[in-house]
């Protein structure tokens, strides 16, 4: 009876700590969607937030074309990342590097790593 009831005892044990790895894998996932959700927010507003900023009169109302011209410094035709982050921080808007990362990378829609006139016109667009 002592053995069985060791046994039991054991197997209770090994079905709590199962069922506790199940729970934490569970709360990892939702961990996981939140942070995902998150990033999701922080690339939305980010991406008005900028649209609003080019449009007001502190942005000086510039047009979308007219910023990516800008922003293509070494006149290529499209914006790396490099000229992606100087450029916000020139025209003033607030943006640390990792949303302005996290933009650029969420408009490059080949993930060639530059900005076509296209793909950031799309991008803009797309945030209105």
């Amino acid at each position: 009876a002592a053995a069985e009831a060791a046994e039991e005892k054991r197997t209770s044990a090994a079905a709590a700590e199962a069922a506790a790895a199940e729970e934490a894998e569970g709360a990892e996932e939702v961990a996981k969607s939140e942070k995902e959700k998150k990033q999701e927010a922080l690339l939305a507003g980010s991406w008005v937030a900028m649209v609003k900023f080019l449009c007001s009169k502190d942005g000086m109302g510039r047009e979308v074309t007219g910023l990516f011209k800008d922003l293509d410094v070494d006149r290529s035709g499209d914006v790396d990342i490099d000229e992606f982050l100087y450029g916000m921080k020139g025209i003033g808007l607030k943006l640390r590097d990792d949303q302005a990362r996290a933009i650029h990378a969420d408009a490059d829609t080949n993930g060639d790593g530059l900005l076509t006139l296209k793909e950031f016109t799309t991008a803009c667009k797309k945030a209105t």
